[in-house]
This record gives structure tokens, C-alpha cells and sequence, in this order.
């Protein structure tokens, strides 16, 4: 899925990261880190590929998995996680700090995918509008008065 996701294939990212989701779903416990990794991945792979709703939902999903390893962490019920386990320097502390930065960042990418949702809609709308689709009345009086308009022999 990543290296779908890097080489700009984005159908193929969002089909085998679904597909990691559903195995890492089924194995992991609910609070790991690496199925929020995964919500996230598949999150941006979804916005890339122009499903904007989709998208979101996976970025707040990863949202939701993060903020129910903090609550576990706090209440120390967090699963264990493999990578942290030989970390000396590893406290719960720390990992709710550094949890606790990552969301902000997923929620400024849930903004930049609203925010690309609504650029794509106005380039619909400017090339529907180039082709002659515009809004009712704009295009109806455009076309009224061209008909009367006398056709321009040159442009020098």
C-alpha cells in the first residue's frame, strides 16, 4: 500500500491498504498505533484518489484509534507495543505527548482534504461552465446574445 501510494497509484494504495486494515483489525489489539498508521495511510490515499468523504472518515478513525491508546495509557490498560518494548528511555508519559502531537497534524490534514475537495468542485465547475454547462440563466443569456452578436471576420 505505501509503495502504491509513493508511485502515485492510488486505486491500488486504497485496495491493499483496506486489505491491512481488515488483517490488522483482526490481530492487533484495538489501541495499536500501527492500525492508526493504517486509517491515516488509507486516509491519504482516499483524498489522493478524489474520495474526499471517505478520506476523512479514515483520517478521524485514526483520530479515534489514538485517543483510545491515550485513554489506555492514562488508565495504563494500553496494549503492549512491540516497538517500545526494548525503548530504555520509554515511558507512558512521553508516548501521550508524542500522541498528543500527532493529532493536530491528522486534523490539518483532514482541513488540506476538505480543502481539495472544494478546489476540485470549483475546476468542475469552471470547465463544465467553459463547456457551455454553466448555471441556467448565465448561459442562456450568453447564448441569446451571441446569437445576435455579427461573427468576428478577424482578430487583428
Amino acid at each position: 500500500g505505501e509503495v502504491s501510494l509513493e508511485n502515485e497509484n492510488y486505486p491500488q494504495a486504497v485496495e491493499d491498504l483496506s486489505i491491512c486494515l481488515e488483517k490488522q483489525q483482526a490481530a492487533l489489539p484495538e489501541d495499536s498505533r500501527n492500525i492508526a498508521v493504517t486509517f491515516y495511510q488509507l486516509g491519504i490515499a482516499l483524498g489522493f484518489n478524489m474520495k474526499y468523504e471517505e478520506a476523512i472518515e479514515k483520517l478521524e478513525m485514526a483520530i479515534g484509534v489514538l485517543k483510545k491508546r491515550i485513554d489506555n495509557l492514562i488508565n495504563k490498560t494500553e496494549s503492549v507495543d512491540e516497538s517500545k518494548k526494548d525503548d530504555a528511555f520509554y515511558t507512558r508519559e512521553k508516548e501521550i505527548k508524542e500522541i498528543e502531537s500527532l493529532i493536530p497534524e491528522i486534523k490539518e490534514k483532514i482541513t488540506d482534504t476538505i480543502e481539495m475537495k472544494e478546489e476540485s468542485m470549483r475546476k468542475i465547475a469552471e470547465v463544465k461552465e467553459s463547456m457551455g454547462f454553466g448555471s441556467g440563466s448565465s448561459s442562456s443569456t450568453s447564448g441569446a446574445s451571441s446569437s445576435t452578436a455579427k461573427p468576428i471576420s478577424s482578430i487583428s
